[in-house]
């Protein structure tokens, strides 16, 4: 049955109904978004990590775009040295960055990136997903950039298979975006343009 909030319920009373993974994921944004505006001006990094497919890219921009961050993208070599540096202390006060990446350990050592979460200068997000979203998400991609692209179904649930869901124990936050538990990228908007101050678009 589908655990939307809306969602007709057993006989359970109210207090003892189990909190949906679309609620988890929602309260978990928001404590992403109150760190954030905490620890943004003394800087901090905000690292999206994840297997291939799971949606990094998508939630790393507007994560960004609603914090007045700066996006980085650790697949291209200037951006990684750039990560690098500003993980190794380098994180300017009064701006933070996010980033979009697979592998949590590669970035810095683990006593590193542990202190680092305990100043409040890094946040880990995890984010996982199963195999018919991350397909799902890919073809959506593959239409958005390229139309009539060279989207290969076989191929691309190949990869998926060879890039197994990913979870690092450093996560601050993970977030499970299978398709029906994820909230809708309007509604991160609306949460992080609440929880982040930012005035609603001009009409």
């Amino acid at each position: 049955m589908d655990t939307e909030f809306n969602s007709p319920t057993t006989q359970s009373e109210p207090n003892t109904l189990p909190v949906s993974e679309k609620q988890q994921n929602v309260s978990a944004l928001r404590d992403l978004a109150s760190s954030i505006k905490a620890n943004k001006e003394k800087g901090v990094v905000v690292l999206v990590v994840g297997a291939w497919g799971v949606g990094k890219t998508t939630l790393g921009k507007t994560l960004s775009s609603f914090s007045d961050g700066v996006y980085l993208d650790g697949d291209k070599q200037g951006d990684f040295e750039m990560i690098k540096e500003r993980l190794h202390g380098n994180i300017s006060p009064g701006s933070y960055t996010v980033v979009g990446k697979s592998f949590a350990e590669k970035w810095a050592p683990e006593e590193t990136i542990r202190q680092l979460q305990q100043d409040g200068k890094l946040v880990i997000v995890n984010l996982t997903a199963n195999e018919d979203t991350r397909m799902e998400n890919m073809y959506m991609r593959a239409e958005g950039y390229k139309p009539h692209s060279n989207y290969d179904v076989e191929r691309t649930r190949k990869r998926i298979q060879e890039s197994p869901d990913y979870r690092t124990p450093l996560a601050d936050f993970v977030l499970n975006f299978n398709k029906e538990a994820r909230p809708t990228m309007e509604e991160v908007s609306e949460l992080l343009r609440s929880e982040l101050s930012v005035p609603p678009p001009e009409v």
